[in-house]
């Protein structure tokens, strides 16, 4: 009797072989769960393991950029040298030669009446504008001269004052003038593009009003 007992329960184990091992296998993980022990290597056959999920999280970060005012004010100006094409210079130009404003440049002019004003400068050198448009200074004799314009009338810069180093087209300026009769001090302020700027006031000691030419429209170079 007990032989055909288990005689049958061998023989529903051998036809249910996986069924009862899954069975013994979830039981034990069940167990050790329980009591928080560590499964064994040979019983992962039997389990399932469900791969961890991870989440990405993107931030996207927009920058406003401030575009920053030009260093050089805005003007424009044409330059006519010889034998070559009309040239348009502008702030934007002088910007890329690298030219560097000179700040605080005092030029003092002496009108018809004896007036005599100082005039605080803020500007490029004439010498660095012509150097841009590819004139060789260095290359130019005591005959060469510019033309400096204002509409259609225009003075005359000799080689001198083409070399100095305070021969300014200015951007903006301050004036300072002193009535020469009574010594009284009358103070102005142009601001830049306020009119008669740019305006080109030359340098090396000279003080002949009539060479501070106002609303420079062109530069004409002669040699």
């Amino acid at each position: 009797m007990l032989s055909d007992i288990l005689a049958k329960i061998w023989g529903f184990i051998s036809e249910n072989a996986m069924k009862v091992w899954a069975f013994i296998a979830v039981g034990l993980v069940a167990i050790i769960t329980f009591f928080g022990l560590s499964t064994p290597g040979w019983l992962n056959d039997y389990t399932t393991t469900v791969p961890a999920t991870s989440t990405t999280t993107t931030t996207t970060t927009t920058t406003t950029t401030t575009e920053a005012e030009p260093a050089i004010p805005a003007f424009s100006i044409t330059v006519n040298l010889p034998g070559e094409a009309q040239i348009t210079f502008t702030n934007l130009d002088a910007i890329e030669a690298d030219l560097q404003l000179q700040n605080n440049i005092v030029i003092t002019s002496t009108n018809s009446a004896g007036t005599v004003t100082d005039y605080t400068v803020t500007g490029l050198k004439l010498k660095d504008i012509l150097t841009a448009c590819g004139v060789d200074i260095g290359e130019l004799d005591s005959s060469a001269s510019v033309k400096v314009f204002s509409g259609s009338s225009g003075v005359i810069y000799d080689l001198d004052l083409i070399e100095a180093d305070d021969t300014i087209l200015a951007t903006s300026y301050s004036s300072h003038a002193v009535d020469g009769v009574s010594g009284a001090v009358t103070d102005k302020t142009v601001g830049e593009n306020a009119g008669d700027c740019p305006r080109m006031f030359p340098g090396n000691g000279v003080s002949t009003s009539s060479l501070f030419m106002k609303q420079v429209t062109a530069l004409e170079l002669f040699y």
